[in-house]
């Protein structure tokens, strides 16, 4: 008895996604996210922000599963899925297509709402409980955070996607 898993997405090559980039572009590299929901509402938050793609890291994060597919609802048919061995490599090929990186961080310097982002922007968003792994911070142009009220620290990580992509995309299209 042999059991396998087999993941109903099949990905792309980081290559492949920034060669069908326009240009002005987003994109997200997701650093360790755990929970299939989140993921899944990430997906669905850059499908509906015209993201052109997002990125996992091969290992460590949340699995392409039937739970991320529904938290999707679907959109993950929708925008590529680039799966790469090393977040910190992808950044480098990032830059060098022309992409400023931001780490989005509750502790970021820069206010998300008062940046011009440029035509091409990459963001790297962190797990649930740690954030963006110290090696990838360092690797960021900037890190940005969102201001909060009520002395709230942070927001859920599909939560902070979604309002930098729809932010981003709203600035890109006016």
């Amino acid at each position: 008895g042999i059991a396998a898993t087999v993941s109903p997405i099949e990905y792309v090559t980081l290559e492949a996604c920034l060669a069908q980039c326009p240009p002005v572009a987003t994109l997200f590299l997701l650093d360790q996210v755990q929970h299939p929901r989140n993921l899944g509402m990430i997906i669905r938050s850059a499908s509906g922000a015209g993201a052109v793609g997002v990125v996992l890291a091969s290992r460590g994060g949340a699995l392409l599963d039937d739970d991320v597919v529904r938290a999707s609802a679907g959109a993950i048919f929708r925008v590529p899925v680039v799966q790469c061995g090393n977040l910190s490599n992808a950044i480098v090929t990032l830059k060098d297509a022309g992409f400023w990186v931001y780490g989005l961080d509750a502790g970021g310097t820069d206010n998300l709402f008062q940046m011009r982002w440029p035509e091409r922007c990459a963001f790297v968003l962190g797990n649930e409980t740690e954030g963006i792994r110290p090696g990838l911070r360092k690797c960021c142009d900037a890190l940005v955070r969102i201001p909060l009220a009520n002395e709230m620290d942070s927001l859920n990580v599909a939560v902070a996607a979604g309002v930098a992509l729809f932010h981003v995309a709203a600035q890109h299209a006016g």
